[in-house]
């Protein structure tokens, strides 16, 4: 009974579709049709698009700007570079050598070129902006970055500072941090240097010279500030080098012994004449 339950309720079950409808297949050509345009279409465009690009690149110059702040350096420089390869067509890899070349520049920090339609070249420079002197071979800039220039008395209100060329980072760090430790008491420093044998040395605007040994020298350069504060040293002192390479304490040479010693110095020549 139970089977023959079974047979007739699988009998009344619809045949699978084994096959699709018309419609299906018809929906299927319909999207492939769409997908072959779209595609055709972005080959086309891509095809095209190339060849207006070449065009473009190959278009020659008919104007250039410059712009830029030039205070070390001259538009004129710049111009001379770019008219020895806007001649004729203008194509990319002319375009980089040009701002390899303006890049060349000591004076320059940064050169940014862009092609604007149809025909006009944009050239973007920034100049280095130098804080200190580099010894007598050029300046350096907040970077801790050399500019190796000739005429390094262009500037002459810079303060100046001395080391290997190697250090120039760690030297320009140095100096920031000691500026800043010296500014509120109204001092600047002039000079600053690290010798071969690492030990540093200050030339303040007041015409104290600061002997500050190897290490810890902002600590040191900070007592002396605080004894400024304190009243213990009078910065209208007459003092011509301060000698701060001992661990406990420091060491004065007054200008009128400085002067003394000129004297015997000189007297001391004299006699030997």
């Amino acid at each position: 009974m139970a089977n023959k339950k079974l047979k007739k309720k699988n009998a009344k079950l619809p045949p699978k579709k084994t096959s699709m409808s018309f419609s299906a297949v018809a929906k299927v050509i319909k999207y492939s049709f769409i997908s072959l345009l779209i595609l055709g279409s972005v080959g086309v465009s891509a095809y095209y698009g190339s060849n207006v690009f070449k065009q473009f690149l190959s278009k020659p110059i008919a104007s250039v700007a410059i712009e830029g702040d030039f205070f070390y350096m001259s538009k004129e420089t710049v111009s001379d570079i770019i008219n020895r390869h806007v001649q004729g067509s203008f194509i990319r890899k002319s375009l980089h050598e040009m701002q390899q070349q303006i890049q060349a520049n000591p004076w320059v920090d940064s050169v940014i070129l862009r092609r604007q339609w149809p025909d006009k070249l944009q050239v973007s420079i920034v100049e280095q902006k130098p804080i200190a002197q580099w010894g007598d071979s050029g300046f350096v800039n907040y970077r801790g970055e050399l500019i190796k220039v000739e005429g390094s008395n262009l500037i002459d209100d810079l303060p100046v500072l001395w080391g290997s060329d190697a250090n120039a980072m760690s030297i320009m760090k140095q100096y920031q941090v000691l500026s800043q430790a010296i500014s509120p008491y109204g001092m600047n420093i002039v000079e600053l240097e690290e010798n071969q044998l690492g030990i540093w040395t200050l030339q303040l605007d007041n015409e104290w010279k600061l002997l500050a040994g190897r290490t810890n020298v902002v600590k040191k350069v900070q007592q002396l500030m605080q004894m400024l504060a304190e009243n213990k040293i009078s910065q209208q002192s007459q003092i011509n080098t301060i000698d701060m390479r001992y661990e406990n304490g420091l060491a004065i040479k007054w200008e009128q012994e400085e002067q003394h010693a000129k004297q015997l110095k000189s007297v001391e020549l004299d006699h030997a004449e």
